[in-house]
């Protein structure tokens, strides 16, 4: 089953968001495991030590879903204090890392958008 918002694309087993899976062992990562390797392209799984790729699919959605931290900038346009600014870009970032590890999925081998 799959929930829909807007272009992400959330995965959910009973009610529950789904993590990433190693490809190799098959083994779902933790939401803790996905956090700490989120800046990295060769994703090393915890339990095999074997190398995970972010799919390309999944890379484009992470991609948009970075795009939200632009809406900040009309909020300087239109003399909101800078106080609310910062409060609101701050949101906005931890709301994408937080959400990012449901979001990404795993392949074999390295794929490059196109």
């Amino acid at each position: 089953m799959r929930s829909h918002v807007g272009f992400l694309s959330a995965k959910v087993k009973g009610g529950e968001p789904i993590m990433p899976t190693c490809q190799h062992c098959h083994r779902k990562w933790t939401y803790g495991n996905s956090i700490r390797k989120m800046f990295r392209i060769k994703k090393r799984c915890p339990y095999c030590s074997k190398v995970n790729y972010i799919t390309a699919k999944a890379q484009w959605r992470m991609n948009l879903s970075s795009l939200f931290s632009f809406t900040i900038l009309p909020l300087s346009i239109f003399d909101v204090p800078i106080k609310w600014v910062a409060v609101t870009g701050v949101s906005i970032i931890l709301i994408i890392i937080g959400t990012s590890p449901f979001i990404e999925e795993f392949s074999r081998e390295r794929e490059y958008l196109a």
